[in-house]
């Protein structure tokens, strides 16, 4: 009896030790589902868009429904990994379940229109002489200006040209890859307004351990050069919009070189409206 004792206690010991190491009980897959929605989120915010797919793609393993918001973040995804297609079809897909009252509406409405300039090829021609060059580049801005007024459901060039232009920044906010807080909404937002006539304004926001700090800086744009230069540091994971007076770094969006393009673009586009 004394020895069944010792054997029971030291069961009961081995046990004890045992219990911690087993597995915990498997989170249901709504669970899952968000718990890989925020892993995806996270890798977002750090630039590792490979990584985000993988999360995503393991929740779509799931083969349960998604929230509304997992078809813009896996669209977001997919179009800054070059597979403009699905993210199209994903994106649309989010823009129908939610419509207008989406969080991300317009920020999906931005990602289309840079998916529909990402796929568009341009037909194949003799060589133009400079007059037919010049003729199709008028053409293309003037063209590219109505789509622009058109998605922003505006008449007003400088509208819609300040609406694309601080949707870019904010689809493509640069994060401080040390801080990972979900519930931060962005690290560097950079928003343009136009105070007066011939004036831009950049306003930044820069977000810190006692809230967020804010910055302006006024450009008087007349007698300027209105072309500004994106360029993109793959090291960093950086694009920077040169200053179009002292050439140091204006403006910096996380690294894409299609969305620092139609920045610099976009930049130039309003500069121009604003010198007439």
């Amino acid at each position: 009896m004394k020895r069944q004792g010792i054997i029971t206690r030291t069961l009961g010991v081995v046990l004890l030790v045992l219990l911690p190491a087993m597995p915990a009980q498997a989170l249901s897959p709504e669970m899952e589902m968000d718990r890989y929605l925020l892993a995806a989120q996270r890798h977002v915010r750090l630039g590792n868009f490979r990584e985000a797919e993988q999360y995503l793609q393991r929740a779509v393993a799931l083969q349960i429904p998604p929230p509304a918001e997992f078809y813009y973040v896996y669209g977001e995804v997919l179009h800054h990994n070059g597979k403009l297609q699905l993210a199209r079809e994903t994106l649309e897909k989010y823009l129908q379940q939610t419509q207008k009252e989406g969080e991300y509406y317009r920020d999906a409405l931005e990602l289309l229109t840079l998916i529909e300039e990402r796929e568009a090829k341009p037909l194949a021609s003799p060589e133009p002489d400079r007059a037919s060059v010049v003729n199709a580049g008028t053409q293309q801005a003037d063209t590219w200006m109505q789509q622009l007024k058109s998605l922003y459901l505006t008449d007003s060039t400088q509208e819609a040209l300040l609406l694309h232009i601080n949707g870019l920044l904010r689809n493509f906010v640069v994060r401080d890859s040390r801080v990972l807080n979900l519930d931060r909404a962005d690290d560097h937002l950079y928003q343009l307004s136009v105070p007066q006539r011939g004036e831009l304004m950049v306003t930044l926001r820069r977000a810190g351990e006692n809230g967020y700090q804010y910055s302006n800086a006024k450009l008087r744009v007349f007698g300027i050069n209105p072309y500004v230069e994106a360029r993109c540091d793959r090291a960093k994971n950086l694009c920077s919009i040169a200053h179009p007076v002292s050439g140091k770094t204006w403006l910096e969006i996380r690294r894409d070189d299609k969305a620092a393009a139609e920045l610099s673009k976009s930049l130039t586009a309003l500069i121009k409206q604003l010198q007439e």
